[in-house]
């Protein structure tokens, strides 16, 4: 999906007086991940918010709404060789998050 591109501040890039465009499914991603529910005027049930999650020792309840917000708002999980659906939030060995997933 091409989309209107944000820095790291969330501000619109522009060069040379114009609108940078890009490739945006990660932009979503993190906008979804990091909005609460109410955020969004049009829409103000979607959003994860992980912070509600940092006290849990169990991350599954964490990665159970990553997957449910991200299917969603229309995003596909991966598959892996096998044909098999991966997840689209994994804790990694490192207890990194990982999110995968595509329009």
């Amino acid at each position: 999906m091409i989309d209107y591109a944000n820095d790291n501040d969330g501000d619109l890039q522009i060069t040379g007086g114009d609108f940078v465009k890009q490739e945006s499914t990660r932009q979503h991603q993190n906008d979804l991940f990091f909005s609460s529910k109410g955020d969004y005027k049009l829409n103000p049930t979607i959003g994860v918010d992980p912070q509600q999650y940092i006290d849990d020792e169990d991350p599954a309840g964490l990665i159970s709404a990553v997957n449910t917000e991200f299917l969603r708002d229309g995003m596909q999980p991966d598959t892996d060789i096998n044909g098999k659906s991966v997840p689209m939030a994994l804790i990694l060995a490192d207890l990194k998050l990982q999110l995968t997933g595509h329009y």
